[in-house]
């Protein structure tokens, strides 16, 4: 994590205007986030994937990136048009084909 944030961090920099403006509390809360958000998550999926099959942990985490985006509508309001609903649908019917099909 720390050499992915070495890495992406210039970019985010040089190619986004409002880490330039951020305060010294919005550091704090961009870091909070981090710690939580990525190490958390981190931390959680290694000691699950230790619980559970290679296959049922390769599926739970290819409904990740789709669990994501329908909990930021619900959640945070985010904006579902019909390319949004059309990618969790395809993301929904791939998870479904696969453990319909894994026998």
């Amino acid at each position: 994590m720390l050499i992915a944030c070495l890495v992406l961090a210039p970019f985010t920099w040089l190619l986004t205007k409002r880490f330039a403006h951020a305060k010294r509390s919005d550091w704090w809360v961009i870091a909070a986030i981090s710690l939580f958000g990525m190490v958390g998550f981190t931390a959680a999926m290694l000691f699950g994937m230790r619980l559970t099959t290679g296959v049922i942990g390769s599926t739970i985490m290819s409904a990740t990136p789709a669990v994501t985006a329908a909990a930021a509508v619900v959640f945070f309001g985010a904006a579902m048009n019909w390319r949004t609903s059309g990618a969790l649908a395809l993301a929904v019917a791939g998870i479904v084909m696969i453990n319909l099909l894994r026998t």
